[in-house]
């Protein structure tokens, strides 16, 4: 059985696939990443939404657009600290990063993307890879406290992660709405919902307490992907 067959076997059991995957890339090399639109759009059930080589592009495009995947060439991130700050800020979206025959994979595999793999792998595994990694992204944000397993109650999902983070930033509820395209009222829900979950008397405890958790980064830290990463 070859290779993509393991993952399309592996894949229908998981039963997440989405009839539609939105796909965008990030790379240093244009002609490279252009190439790759080529490959993973003429893919069933893909969206090649576009490639950029400007991280802070591509920061904007992730907020606005919301891709389900987002494919990452190690030439703009040789040391991984970009794939390390995707996987924080990010928690719903799978990545996938392509290295380059002579690049070990270890340092980004290590960052918890969702796939390493060859710049130079067939399409058909290519695809495969980005379909199976977007079935087997973390659903939920539960990462380890500092010397010890984090309690159940401290676990939020990815969309209760992505709104807690953008009220720490200082948004209004409408304000986050209009970022994540949702009505006010859908942000006011989960927000009770992080109350509840955090055990926090309002926003501001709820936000300290994620601090403390290590849900969020450091107050006064960057709230976008760092641009320093080449």
């Amino acid at each position: 059985m070859s290779t993509v067959q393991l993952l399309d076997r592996r894949l229908r059991r998981a039963g997440a696939e989405r009839a539609t995957l939105r796909v965008y890339a990030l790379g240093a090399n244009a002609r490279a990443v252009g190439k790759l639109g080529e490959l993973v759009g003429a893919g069933e059930g893909i969206e090649w939404l576009g490639a950029t080589d400007s991280v802070r592009t591509a920061d904007t495009v992730l907020r606005a657009v919301h891709p389900d995947v987002l494919v990452l060439h190690n030439t703009i991130d040789p040391d991984a600290r970009l794939a390390a700050q995707l996987t924080v800020l990010f928690p719903g979206l799978a990545v996938v990063v392509l290295v380059d025959p002579c690049t070990p994979a270890d340092r980004h595999a290590a960052t918890g993307v969702h796939a390493v793999l060859p710049a130079d792998a067939p399409p058909s595994v290519l695809v495969a890879s980005i379909r199976l990694a977007h079935a087997n992204r973390c659903a939920r944000v539960a990462l380890p406290a500092p010397g010890g397993v984090r309690p159940r109650h401290l676990e939020l999902s990815a969309r209760q992660h992505e709104i807690l983070a953008l009220i720490a930033d200082g948004n209004s509820y409408a304000e986050v709405g209009r970022i994540l395209f949702i009505s006010t009222e859908t942000v006011r829900t989960h927000a009770k919902q992080i109350l509840r979950r955090l055990h926090a008397r309002d926003r501001t405890h709820a936000v300290s307490l994620a601090y403390q958790a290590g849900l969020l980064g450091r107050p006064g830290g960057p709230a976008t992907i760092a641009t320093e990463v080449s």
